[in-house]
């Protein structure tokens, strides 16, 4: 190979037009996706204090570094069934301006490379809620992703 090829290759490989990192968790039997770069951190192994009197969709709050951070319940903000969860919980807190909000997700998987071409609009019989908060949904290893609009997360 020569300089000129190596240095193509390269090239190549560092091209990011057009290429969206996808942050992949479960939910609830149910494969998310969101913009890794509307992820501000993963935490784990954090106890969670429920709050009296909180909306269904709020599970409570947690201390993290000092700041309260609000965890929401993505089923119940989508309006699904929610099976008994059997993992811990693993937050997936948000970069929402100056609000503090997490989602809880059972299993978190891996950061993906999607092309921005293989996002699919979201079907068109979703429920008001869903539409509110899923803004397409994309194939991956893993299945059918389901990508969440963090901004409209933030302001359940």
């Amino acid at each position: 190979m020569t300089v000129n090829e190596k240095e193509n290759t390269h090239a190549v490989l560092l091209d990011r037009t057009g290429v969206v990192q996808i942050l992949t968790w479960s939910t609830d039997g149910k494969l998310f996706g969101m913009d890794v770069s509307e992820c501000r951190e993963i935490v784990k192994d954090k106890r969670i204090t429920n709050v009296p009197h909180a909306p269904e969709t709020i599970i409570g709050i947690v201390n993290l570094r000092g700041e309260v951070v609000t965890v929401l319940d993505l089923s119940k903000l989508l309006g699904y069934i929610k099976p008994e969860s059997r993992h811990d919980p693993v937050l997936i807190r948000l970069k929402a301006g100056n609000q503090q909000v997490s989602i809880k997700a059972d299993v978190v998987y891996d950061v993906i490379d999607v092309k921005k071409s293989e996002f699919e609009p979201p079907p068109s019989n979703l429920t008001d809620m869903e539409s509110r908060f899923i803004s397409s949904v994309v194939v991956v290893e893993k299945g059918l992703a389901v990508i969440l609009n963090s901004r409209q997360l933030a302001v359940p």
